[in-house]
């Protein structure tokens, strides 16, 4: 019994470390930038908050998928600055009586990692993404869904752009 255990654990291994497999994330920023900080995001929208939750994002994909720290402003090697460009609220889906049942977030940001010196690392300009969600007859309801669309945003928009840069995109 034992000898088909270790055959078969060291057939998975020799399986996983030929097919490519390996586990995602790591890397350093481009210009290898270890010490990285982000500036609050400018917020040109209404959506009250938006810019934090831009930025919160960001921080949280960055820790979770580089090997890049980040660090307080005074402490890095270069920041991001990003800008909330856009967020509409549109309807999606209404019912036979011209109620909507369904709403549709649209958000647009641009990004930038800039250096000290304040020349810039890497950008990305119009990054977009769109969430859903369903309406209610409560008002403080559709507000938290509505946030929370816009917090989906953010996290698929902060993974894409972590992704690129690691990628060297």
């Amino acid at each position: 019994m034992k000898k088909i255990l270790l055959i078969t654990t060291v057939l998975v291994l020799f399986f996983v470390a030929s097919c490519g497999y390996k586990f995602s994330g790591g890397g350093l920023l481009p210009e290898k930038t270890k010490l990285v900080a982000i500036e609050m995001f400018v917020n040109n929208t209404a959506e009250t908050g938006a810019e934090n939750i831009f930025a919160n994002a960001l921080g949280i994909e960055l820790t979770q998928m580089s090997d890049s720290q980040v660090v307080k402003l005074k402490d890095a090697d270069a920041y991001f600055k990003g800008v909330v460009k856009y967020i509409s609220i549109s309807a999606l889906t209404k019912n036979s009586v011209d109620s909507v049942i369904e709403r549709k977030v649209y958000a647009v940001i641009d990004l930038q990692l800039v250096d000290k010196d304040g020349k810039i690392l890497w950008f990305a300009k119009d990054l977009k993404g769109r969430e859903e969600f369903q309406v209610t007859n409560v008002n403080l309801d559709d507000m938290s869904s509505r946030t929370k669309a816009v917090e989906k945003i953010a996290e698929r928009l902060a993974r894409k752009a972590v992704s690129r840069m690691l990628n060297d995109f």
